[in-house]
């Protein structure tokens, strides 16, 4: 798409979603960002720039300065005085003096935008109200301070998940999809495991808690140190000699979704170990991975997208921090979802960690909020969460949340209802296409 002969100012701040979504709809050929000496400002300027050069290819970056007179922003008188002898000049300059000028004026402080208003004369001011997804146009009729005209309103151009994370971070990765993703029988055996949770099935009991036996209490012990275990069913078991039909149904399904790296025989079963990590350590990883967390966050990814989310809105396992090089700054977002100008941080939990308080849950999550910008929280535990709390202790956490922003949530109805998505009603299970989980 080619990019329309416009001058746009921006003013920029710690927050600046509402410009760039506004810069993906207008297109401008150039984008003058205005940038006073507040260090959020300045990071907030690069990061601007940064991806409107990735997204609007063509598009010509301008940010006047001056290394005598920098821009305060906090004062009306001051910020007009740097408007008269930096901006204006600037933009008598010839390749932007025939332009159309337009100003954003939804970001910076209300000195600046005064001082914008009553100084430079615009042909068209665009407004983002908060929450709304429309950028509203509004002309003046003649010279500044005279009666503002309404032009309507148009509904933004979305910014994507990802975007969002590389507009508030200096350094940001994706983490790879688990290659289960990408098995259908995982979409439809997260969807049984939630519904056996709920239900307390036993035999899906049965089957974690050996599974927690191994994995997560004998994790320091040397036997289990191995890439594969082939166990006897009493050693699995823990003295029974064979599954039950109820824990036997469970065992097939997984059986079913990784036969290279579960299997189950008269005597026993093969499963990985703890000499493997996570699912960048092959599918016997992958696998492991999976039974722990990922098939909680899959289902997450499923419900958000079946409800009409697009692809974009959602992105899984965010990484955002300061510096690429140093993993000590950066903390990971299970799930960041930007939908309808809302921007949510989302933290997945099957069950707390060994010795963890309830409070670090929210502790998590709440830690996050700042790496992404103006954001809300969530918190979506599976039942496990409050089937392991005493009821004093989970009204107690709940509690904490509702105290601190976090809507804390356990099935699909209550996390649409937190990144801002009308339930929808299906009709069909949920597939997983390919392309619906890539990060």
């Amino acid at each position: 798409m080619t990019l329309n002969p416009l001058v746009y100012v921006c003013v920029m701040s710690s927050f600046n979603l509402p410009e760039w979504e506004a810069c993906l709809l207008r297109r401008p050929s150039d984008v003058v960002l205005v940038v006073s000496s507040f260090k959020q400002a300045q990071e907030g300027a690069e990061h601007m720039a940064e991806l409107l050069e990735q997204q609007l290819p063509g598009v010509v970056v301008h940010r006047p300065e001056s290394r005598t007179m920098p821009l305060a922003g906090d004062d009306a008188l001051s910020a007009q005085a740097w408007l008269n002898q930096v901006l204006l000049p600037y933009l008598a300059r010839p390749a932007l003096a025939e332009k159309p000028r337009w100003l954003n004026m939804t970001g910076g402080t209300k000195s600046m935008q005064l001082a914008l208003l009553t100084t430079v004369r615009w042909e068209q001011l665009d407004y983002t109200p908060a929450n709304s997804g429309q950028v509203r146009a509004i002309g003046l009729e003649k010279a500044p301070l005279a009666p503002l005209e309404e032009r309507g309103s148009e509904t933004l151009t979305t910014a994507s998940a990802k975007d969002v994370a590389r507009l508030y971070n200096n350094s940001v990765t994706f983490g790879v999809p688990n290659p289960l993703l990408y098995r259908p029988a995982s979409c439809e055996l997260a969807e049984r495991i939630f519904r056996g949770l709920t239900d307390e099935d036993p035999g899906l009991d049965a089957m974690f808690a050996a599974l927690r036996r191994l994995w997560i209490d004998g994790s320091g012990q040397e036997q289990w140190k191995q890439k594969e275990l082939a166990l006897t069913w009493p050693e699995f078991l823990e003295g029974e000699t064979f599954p039950d039909p109820a824990l036997m149904v469970w065992l097939q399904s997984v059986e079913m979704l990784a036969p290279e790296c579960w299997s189950i025989s008269e005597s026993g079963i093969c499963l990985p170990g703890n000499k493997v990590k996570n699912k960048s350590s092959g599918m016997h990883g992958a696998l492991k991975e999976w039974l722990t967390s990922g098939w909680w966050e899959q289902l997450a990814h499923v419900w958000l997208l079946g409800a009409g989310l697009p692809e974009a809105a959602v992105a899984s396992n965010v990484h955002g921090g300061e510096q690429q090089e140093n993993s000590s700054t950066k903390r990971e977002a299970d799930l960041l979802v930007h939908f309808r100008s809302r921007t949510t941080v989302v933290e997945v939990k099957v069950e707390p960690a060994p010795g963890q308080a309830p409070k670090e849950m929210e502790n998590q999550v709440s830690g996050l909020a700042d790496r992404f910008g103006r954001t809300q929280k969530a918190l979506l535990v599976s039942p496990l969460v409050r089937r392991r709390l005493k009821a004093r202790q989970w009204e107690d956490f709940a509690a904490r949340c509702r105290a601190n922003n976090v809507a804390l949530c356990e099935d699909r109805a209550t996390l649409l209802q937190a990144v801002g998505a009308a339930p929808a009603v299906a009709t069909t299970p949920h597939k997983t296409p390919h392309k619906e989980v890539r990060a």
